[in-house]
């Protein structure tokens, strides 16, 4: 079975439901390099902090307190990248409030994984659009590059490991 495309982005999954919560992390697990799961909003708040995911899936019904209070959390520290919400939650202020905290998709439960799949496609395609940049440097400024990055890393290496490297080759792309 072919999944498509696999992101090397990690993703925070917030879901309490057991039920949900397996199924759809490994559904998420064949699309993206790294899923952190959470099971309620301080939880998901915690792990936003320490993984720094580049996406987020959250369920707004949570135990703790409630995924927008996370999202408010998480949006006042600076965060702009894509929040997808699956929720049973089909009341207009719900949504409402998720549209004013700048969620990018909100997906009502059951999760149609076509229409999620879809979503997470076109996100994680704009998620890595803003982590690429294109240099146009000569030959000589590559070489040099390189050669930087390579005496730095055998410093770094010697430095933890009190030995340096025997070979280290460092390439930059053209």
């Amino acid at each position: 079975m072919d999944y498509g495309e696999k992101y090397n982005l990690r993703l925070l999954y917030v879901e309490d439901e057991d039920d949900t919560l397996k199924p759809m992390t490994r559904f998420l697990q064949r699309r993206f390099s790294k899923v952190v799961t959470a099971k309620n909003g301080s939880e998901g708040l915690k792990k936003f902090n320490e993984y720094h995911p580049d996406m987020i899936i959250s369920d707004l019904l949570l135990p703790d307190f409630g995924g927008i209070e996370m999202i408010e959390k998480i949006r006042k520290s600076g965060y702009t990248n894509p929040i997808i919400i699956t929720s049973a939650l089909k009341d207009i202020s719900s949504i409402v409030k998720t549209v004013d905290l700048g969620i990018s998709k909100y997906i009502i439960k059951p999760v149609d994984l076509d229409e999620l799949d879809a979503s997470l496609q076109r996100f994680s395609r704009e998620v890595m659009s803003k982590y690429s940049q294109v240099f146009n440097i000569s030959a000589s400024d590559k070489k040099e590059y390189e050669a930087n990055i390579k005496r730095n890393l055998s410093n770094i290496l010697k430095k933890y490991s009190g030995k340096g490297p025997t070979d280290v080759k460092v390439f930059i792309r053209s």
